[in-house]
């Protein structure tokens, strides 16, 4: 596995140890296995972002990783990566119950090497999050932009567990919203580490595409990591913003692949200690 690869992934894996403090969950490191559970039943708090097992042994070590969110009734996902094992962990994975969820491109830049000389959008202004009605009409326009837009009741869930992470302007996650022309329209979000960027959740309104909203956000994420000391810029890209990331001189690293395991249909889970 590569330099880059490795910081990816290390990345994401920094990314679920501040969502399990953040959000009171438990996160579990060790050689082998780094996984999230919280009690917020969604999958953005609830995953497995690197396993590494013994292919004779991994149909019980499955069992045991799947075995808190099985056992709650929560929702989440898999992700394999290049450290992942053994090479026939996917067909495990959905022998386990876990169904195929998508494909994405890691990719990465360096900052000092980014492409920055793109027309701003007329009339768009972009801001930072740090109050709980911001952050409400964040997480409106990011449920409804995503390529499976969010029900209501997940959206409302996913803003209770954003302000349950706090709204410190400092903090390490740090929401940003586009408005055009005063309408909220695009969002972004930038997660930071020591020298790495990651940027999140970059998603434009449909009625607001093809005017370059999603490249002004995400260059808005790379100059946050920028004036925090990062050298480089990380993400997941979406089909849709493939191209955009690639003008900004983004370039794949390696693949995700996820997959997904949910619930049988039953009662809620209740939130009392989350």
């Amino acid at each position: 596995m590569g330099m880059r690869a490795a910081i990816i992934e290390g990345t994401v894996a920094a990314l679920h140890r501040y969502y399990g403090v953040a959000l009171r969950g438990q996160v579990y490191e060790s050689p082998h296995l780094t996984s999230l559970f919280t009690a917020w039943p969604d999958t953005h708090f609830n995953s497995i972002c690197r396993a590494a097992f013994a292919a004779a042994t991994v149909d019980a070590q499955i069992a045991s990783a799947l075995q808190p969110f099985r056992e709650r009734g929560v929702p989440m996902l898999w992700h394999i990566g290049p450290s992942s094992a053994p090479p026939e962990l996917a067909a495990r994975l959905l022998a386990h119950g876990l169904a195929f969820y998508q494909e994405e491109p890691a990719m990465a830049v360096e900052l000092a090497r980014a492409h920055e000389a793109f027309p701003h959008p007329d009339g768009l202004t972009i801001e930072p999050v740090n109050d709980a009605a911001g952050l409400r009409e964040w997480v409106e326009v990011w449920g409804v932009a995503m390529r499976r837009p969010m029900p209501a009741a997940t959206r409302d869930l996913c803003w209770r567990a954003f302000c349950e992470m706090g709204l410190d302007p400092n903090r390490p996650y740090r929401h940003l919203i586009g408005r055009l022309h005063g309408e909220p329209v695009a969002t972004a979000a930038a997660f930071l580490t020591p020298r790495v960027v990651s940027v999140e959740q970059v998603m434009t309104l449909p009625a607001a595409r093809g005017r370059g909203i999603g490249t002004a956000m995400t260059l808005r994420v790379l100059r946050e990591g920028r004036l925090e000391g990062c050298q480089l810029g990380v993400l997941s890209a979406s089909p849709m913003g493939r191209p955009i990331y690639a003008r900004i001189g983004f370039r794949e690293v390696f693949v995700w692949r996820r997959y997904r395991w949910d619930p049988p249909a039953g009662p809620p889970v209740r939130l009392d200690s989350a």
